[in-house]
């Protein structure tokens, strides 16, 4: 048997009467959107009442954007503002912009000349020093001290006259296996003299 209508009865996850109230809320809301504003006799006559009457240039003029309003056209237009904010209508008092005159020529002084950069005391030449390799001392990190790269120290090893000619070659035979980097504990290393440790 079909159970009765009543406004308790689901339909989906609502009941029956939810579903009413939200239908006539909607079309109560698009009725009172859609309908036409209708001021009543007594609100009209106040609203013309209210309504300031200039003479001269009508008010709806088109104008061109890059002109401004005419004085007329501005009191009128303060004033309706006016009335919608529930204000008394007053003009703003107009400000004449101040006269503009002309800056006086800008002189630019002339440029200071810069001295040229001083140029860094030479470092004195001590001569040729030497290093004695401990554990763990590599071309690269005894150039690091110094604050150069291990080539500049390698390339150092191999100038004529700083190491014996034997020396060289064993340095240059390394080189040919890969081993430029090691070194000998208790071997020395040539550093130029106008290094200096950073």
């Amino acid at each position: 048997m079909a159970e009765a209508f009543t406004g308790t009865t689901k339909i989906g996850p609502l009941p029956a009467w939810a579903w009413a109230v939200g239908a006539g809320g909607l079309l109560g809301l698009v009725w009172f959107l859609r309908k036409p504003a209708k001021a009543t006799g007594d609100d009209a006559d106040t609203k013309a009442a209210q309504q300031p009457v200039y003479t001269g240039s009508p008010t709806t003029t088109v104008m061109p954007v890059d002109q401004g309003l005419s004085d007329n056209q501005f009191r009128l237009l303060w004033d309706q503002l006016k009335l919608l904010q529930g204000q008394p209508s007053t003009p703003p008092p107009t400000t004449t912009p101040p006269p503009t005159t002309t800056p006086p020529p800008v002189t630019t002084p002339s440029p200071v000349p810069t001295p040229p950069p001083s140029q860094p005391a030479p470092v004195q030449d001590l001569g040729t020093q030497w290093v004695t390799v401990k554990t763990g001392d590599s071309f690269s990190s005894i150039a690091a001290r110094y604050g150069k790269g291990w080539e500049e120290l390698w390339n150092y090893q191999l100038a004529p006259g700083i190491r014996p000619a034997e020396t060289q070659a064993t340095l240059r035979a390394r080189a040919a296996t890969g081993m430029q980097n090691v070194l000998m504990n208790n071997s020395s290393v040539a550093i130029p003299g106008t290094w200096r440790l950073v």
